[in-house]
């Protein structure tokens, strides 16, 4: 090694050493995904909390929420912020539009967990949630208190430099589910669930909807209502002669016993939509609370969508067979999206019964109160109903009646058990459209009758819907995605959604970046969007060409057969009506008979046997004759070295598919006519065909 080269390696190493110094990134596209992995600047005792959701004890079908440590937002400059947690620490770096950080700023946390029991250290969050309003960060904090009269909730305003300019604390004994009667308070936060936070720029109210186990031992759901203008805790024990107060009053009596899951957002008429899962008796179920500001009585929780029962147990049947997705409001309705079984019974089991899929329902923009869930539903669905089909033996308490019934879910997927959605989120977008990005595992049937997960095989997909439940983009793999989190609120901006990932205990963050525009629509895992036939894939899959042995095999190293050949050619004349013809001895499928019918063909020997590039450029040359197309450009080939081991009957064929650069030769000049041909290397061919001649 001579001395300039010592220099040049000398020198990118100290500049590799200096970016991991301030920020390390790499990046790398894959598709439709860009991936940025982001080492942030915390220090060397501390680790980032990780913001992945758990699936919990799978078999009990309990997906377990927690608060993400992670928010990001687009600020009034439209840059892209990530606020992320350690256990003492809360960072908020600003980026570029490179996706390099610019600026970080650091603040301590304010509570800590000195006064948690060692086993409940793991389940400790003090950071419950975020939300970005008028240049100011508030976040919301939470601790285990040692008695009710001890603070136990607190809402920090804090300015663009991460400096604290006004705080809130409520006490333990405050944090109830009703103002009125209860005096359960708040002993533990998030207790197998999380915190929502929203403010409504029309009122400037923030509202936090949070899950809690309380001094009773019971669980539940509170929702808390601050004044951001003047920074106060909008209560019952707030002067009532406001009138402005009344309806925030009366909302904190709401609560969902059992709330596993909570999700709020802010709506345009100057209130809030709660979304949340219950899993006990006259709770269980999707539960939709509208929060409107006139109103003067207590607010009514409607069930738009009923759980299964769950395991038999002594303490009841608590596994909820669902994936808590989150509610969105669009022009003309509220949407929800989520994730369960399609089929609702009382025939509980100790174990998965099937795969959770894709669903969603639509509400009306009209006051629910007084309103039965079927007079709120936008889409003309069949009816979900329960089956009566009742357990022989009852160990624990049923949560289901045998008579619900669900309206207006539209399902937008259908697993068939082979995989289960275990992660769902959605995010709107232009022109009302939503896209869904989720998250699969595979499921296997286990000895119990039901099926288990398998949480080291999970894979993530995205499909675009209109404001109607239509589906605009198909279901469509994202590779890379990391481990989703169903808390964080993802951010889109110029066609693209933008999430984060902190998985474990690390200094490092990644970032996701989906692009919408990207072509590829196909859900096959052993198609990588890096390997040379991923665009032919995607052309001949998208034109309804080519398709896989199920939605996630392609399997393009197969070799294909003539039978095979013979369909996509079928598939690319729109598969025409097929005539009967004397001359088919057997009952072949349509594709060959019609092959067989229009003289693309002569008999049907054969034709499950693998194709060779010679005979799969003679049926292409014989499809174009078909189409009535010039075939007559037939140059001389005798240039590639294989040229004499073409057969008689395909010379004119090979010349003409040279000639339209359908069929090419390697760097050798060596056509291979005799070599068999992949499903992969077929996918080429046609786009080769498509590009030059046409469907």
């Amino acid at each position: 090694m001579n001395f300039k080269n010592i220099k040049r390696i000398t020198f990118l190493l100290i500049i590799f050493i200096c970016m991991s110094l301030v920020n390390a990134y790499a990046t790398y596209t894959r598709g439709n995904i860009k991936v940025k992995n982001v080492t942030t600047n915390i220090s060397d005792e501390e680790t980032l909390i990780s913001n992945e959701n758990e699936l919990g004890v799978v078999t009990d079908a309990v997906v377990y929420s927690k608060p993400t440590s992670i928010y990001e937002f687009l600020d009034e400059n439209n840059a892209y912020n990530l606020v992320y947690a350690t256990e003492s620490t809360i960072y908020w770096s600003t980026f570029n539009d490179a996706m390099t950080i610019t600026k970080t700023y650091t603040t301590e946390v304010i509570y800590n967990k000195d006064n948690v029991e060692k086993e409940l250290q793991d389940l400790t969050f003090t950071v419950g949630g975020y939300t970005y309003y008028k240049e100011k960060l508030y976040v919301v904090y939470a601790r285990a208190p040692k008695d009710m009269e001890e603070n136990a909730l607190a809402i920090v305003k804090y300015n663009k430099k991460l400096k604290e300019v006004d705080r809130i604390e409520v006490k333990a004994k405050d944090i109830n589910s009703s103002a009125y009667y209860e005096k359960g308070g708040m002993s533990f936060p998030f207790y197998g669930a999380n915190c929502s936070v929203a403010v409504n720029p029309k009122t400037g109210v923030l509202s936090v909807l949070l899950g809690k186990n309380r001094f009773d031992g019971n669980q539940d759901s509170s929702i808390l209502f601050f004044d951001t203008n003047n920074m106060r805790w909008i209560s019952d024990k707030i002067n009532t002669s406001k009138n402005s107060d009344i309806p925030y009053r009366l909302a904190s009596t709401h609560s969902v016993k059992h709330s596993l899951g909570q999700r709020v957002i802010a709506t345009s008429n100057g209130g809030f939509l709660l979304a949340e899962s219950g899993d006990s008796y006259k709770t269980r179920g999707l539960n939709i609370t509208q929060i409107m500001p006139s109103r003067k009585e207590p607010v009514e929780s409607k069930i738009m969508f009923h759980y299964k029962e769950g395991k038999n147990t002594v303490y009841g049947n608590n596994s909820t067979y669902q994936a808590l997705g989150n509610i969105i409001e669009l022009d003309d309705g509220y949407l929800y999206v989520g994730a369960s079984e399609k089929t609702l019974d009382t025939n509980y089991g100790n174990t998965i019964n099937e795969s959770w899929n894709l669903f969603a329902q639509k509400y009306k923009k009209i006051d629910f109160q007084n309103k039965m869930p079927e007079n709120l539903q936008m889409f003309d669905e069949p009816l979900r109903e329960t089956s009566k089909a009742w357990p022989k033996e009852e160990t624990g308490k049923l949560f289901l009646e045998g008579t619900e019934v669900d309206y207006g879910v539209k399902w937008l997927t259908d697993l068939g058990n082979t995989s289960s959605v275990v992660f769902v989120r959605a995010i709107e977008i232009e022109d009302d459209d939503v896209v869904i990005i989720w998250q699969e595992a595979e499921i296997k049937p286990n000895k119990k009758g039901g099926f288990d997960y398998d949480e080291e095989k999970l894979t993530a997909y995205y499909m675009i819907i209109d404001s109607k439940g239509e589906i605009k983009t198909p279901k469509t793999i994202i590779e890379y995605a990391g481990k989703l989190s169903v808390e964080e609120q993802y951010v889109y901006k110029n066609g693209k959604i933008y999430w984060a990932t902190a998985s474990g205990k690390s200094e490092n963050i990644t970032i996701h970046i989906l692009n919408l525009d990207n072509p590829y629509t196909h859900t096959f895992t052993d198609v990588k969007p890096q390997d040379w036939y991923s665009d032919s894939v995607q052309y001949v899959y998208k034109e309804n060409i080519m398709c896989g042995y199920n939605d996630t095999k392609f399997a393009p190293n197969d070799k294909c057969t003539k039978e095979m050949m013979l369909l996509n050619i079928y598939n690319m004349a729109t598969k025409p009506e097929v005539l009967e013809n004397s001359k088919s001895q057997e009952n072949y499928n349509k594709a060959v008979q019609w092959a067989l019918n229009n003289g693309i063909i002569s008999d049907t020997t054969n034709v499950d046997e693998e194709i060779t590039r010679q005979d799969i450029t003679v049926l292409l040359y014989k499809y174009t004759k078909y189409k009535r197309q010039d075939v007559s450009k037939t140059p001389d080939i005798s240039v590639y070295k294989d040229y004499w081991n073409i057969q008689d009957y395909a010379v004119k064929a090979m010349k003409w598919g040279v000639a339209k650069e359908i069929i090419k030769g390697n760097s050798d000049k060596m056509l291979l006519p005799q070599e068999t041909a992949t499903r992969a290397e077929v996918a080429s061919i046609l786009i080769n065909y498509c590009n030059v001649v046409g469907k």
